[in-house]
């Protein structure tokens, strides 16, 4: 499959797919926190001693790859600062399904599963790696189309691994600095960026031209997806290397549950919110993750029931009375003594 091309012919642009990127980051943290901290923390039902090595290895590597998420999103942050921009520290709700991504890029919590591992690695692929998506993913939904170099409002754009898009950013510095200068290009100060001795990360140093972007958008790919398939150090052959030994074990003791909810491998629901598109939208309040939080919970499980209160909708009032029904005119004349409803009325009635 051809990769789509991504346009970037202003600085606008620029900052917008920068944002994009951190976004992403923000977002992938978070996934892989959630499952790290859905391990059994002790030797148990479905647990051996053994086993809980290996579950207590895996905690690690997820973990060690979200904290390295962590320092990608401070990286990306610093470019955003380099060339002008303000740090973007913000993200959507999970879950965040092809809402102004690809319908490829999704993010969902999912308990540690083969269902999870599976999402991670495909989403931490390199380009021209074959490798197929979580079932529970289904990828739905139409890719932002072509922009054109004449158009003037940033918006997203197709891509189908972060490499593309990184490697993308990486030409649009080249081509934008060529057309600006340097000078014209990284105008942002380079002591309002994140250094070593912020957080400890000895790759978080302040970008101030072309080479140390650069510099910084290669440590992200290698990191993530590696620069080829056989990088056993990069988030991809690292998930790859969990998911291997974990369907290894879950095929020599079936009884292994390595996670509350863990069924076989799969994660408990099978579905999630948009597979229900036609009775909820993917951020409407009773939709806080997947389809299993709808469901009743298994005891086995060790998980609580997520239960939404519904919104109650408060009788409307006369807007010329208080909550005890005295004119609010009396307020005005006699004061706080002709009622407790005060602070109501300094309020106003909503």
């Amino acid at each position: 499959m051809p990769h789509p091309r991504i346009v970037v012919e202003h600085r606008k642009e620029l900052s917008y797919l920068l944002c994009q990127a951190a976004e992403i980051e923000h977002l992938a943290m978070g996934q892989y926190l959630y499952t790290a901290f859905s391990l059994r923390s002790e030797v148990g039902p479905g647990v051996t001693a053994e086993q809980f090595e290996a579950v207590e290895r895996w905690r690690r590597v997820l973990l060690s790859i979200a904290a390295e998420e962590m320092l990608h999103w401070a990286m990306v942050n610093n470019l955003l600062t380099a060339i002008g921009s303000a740090p973007y520290v913000s993200r959507p709700n999970y879950p965040q399904r092809a809402k102004g991504y690809p319908p490829s890029v999704q993010f969902e919590l999912l308990p540690f599963s083969e269902d999870a591992l599976r999402h991670f690695v495909y989403f931490e692929r390199a380009m021209g790696v074959d490798v197929e998506d979580a079932g529970a993913f289904a990828h739905v939904g139409e890719e932002p189309p072509p922009m054109a170099p004449t158009e003037l409002q940033p918006r997203p754009q197709a891509f189908l691994t972060q490499g593309q898009l990184y490697g993308s950013l990486g030409d649009a510095l080249r081509d934008l600095t060529e057309r600006l200068g340097e000078d014209g290009l990284f105008i942002g100060p380079p002591w309002a960026q994140a250094a070593p001795e912020s957080f400890g990360w000895k790759d978080l140093v302040p970008v101030h031209a072309l080479q140390s972007a650069l510099a910084v958008l290669a440590i992200i790919v290698e990191q993530g997806e590696g620069a080829t398939e056989d990088v056993e150090g990069s988030h991809f052959g690292r998930f790859q290397a969990v998911l291997d030994e974990y369907v290894a074990m879950q095929a020599a003791d079936p009884s292994f549950v390595p996670a509350p909810g863990d069924r076989g491998g799969r994660a408990r629901g099978g579905g999630s919110c948009a597979d229900r598109t036609a009775h909820h939208r993917p951020h409407d309040g009773c939709c806080l993750g997947s389809v299993q939080r709808h469901q009743r919970p298994d005891p086995a499980d060790g998980l609580p029931l997520l239960r939404v209160r519904p919104r109650v909708r408060r009788a409307t009032r006369d807007p010329g009375r208080c909550r005890r029904g005295t004119d609010v005119r009396r307020h005005q004349t006699t004061g706080a003594a002709a009622c407790n409803d005060q602070p109501a009325v300094r309020r106003g009635v909503r």
